[in-house]
């Protein structure tokens, strides 16, 4: 669901993300902070529960963009839970480097093109694939343009330990 492009995400709701090496934020100290980039909320979250995105620490990108997100589930590369994370963010903003190596498709995601990836290190090259989506995560990313006032956005939508079509669900149902 498109959440209004006069969105003002107030921290008092929020919880600010915070990583190794990356400073907390208090809330009291944060009033609200209006994005430059629409938000789209996932209708279907593989099971687990979306209650609203959270604000990631400004710090955690190199040019101190914001962008948002939402985790469910405690999966991660290493353990055998499921999980799923959507983060969203303006283009051209907070680059980053990718955290899975190899490009396995190109999707259509609600009428964008969404590239797939997947962790394939170790696996036969013309070999990687969906199976290795489900056993070493998968990343969908595409980006839905912006209206004039606003940056368009960048959606990636990364799943742990479970399938690809369950990941693809995710991200279709980003609207």
């Amino acid at each position: 669901m498109k959440i209004k492009s006069f969105l003002v995400v107030l921290l008092a709701s929020l919880s600010i993300a915070t990583s190794a090496g990356a400073h907390v934020v208090s809330i009291e100290k944060q009033k609200s902070v209006v994005l430059t980039f629409n938000t789209y909320e996932p209708k279907y979250f593989a099971g687990f529960t979306f209650s609203h995105f959270k604000l990631s620490d400004k710090s955690l990108c190199s040019d101190g963009a914001a962008r948002v997100f939402a985790i469910g589930g405690p999966g991660t590369f290493g353990n055998t839970l499921p999980g799923i994370s959507v983060f969203e963010k303006a283009l051209g903003t907070c680059a980053s480097t990718p955290e899975f190596n190899t490009k396995i498709s190109t999707q259509i995601v609600n009428g964008h093109t969404a590239q797939v990836w997947s962790n394939c290190a170790g696996v036969a090259s013309g070999k990687c694939g969906a199976t290795q989506v489900k056993a070493n995560g998968g990343q969908v990313t595409w980006t839905i343009p912006g209206p004039k006032t606003k940056k368009a956005t960048v959606v990636s939508v990364t799943s742990y330990n479970l399938s690809l079509a369950t990941l693809l669900s995710v991200a279709r149902s980003i609207r």
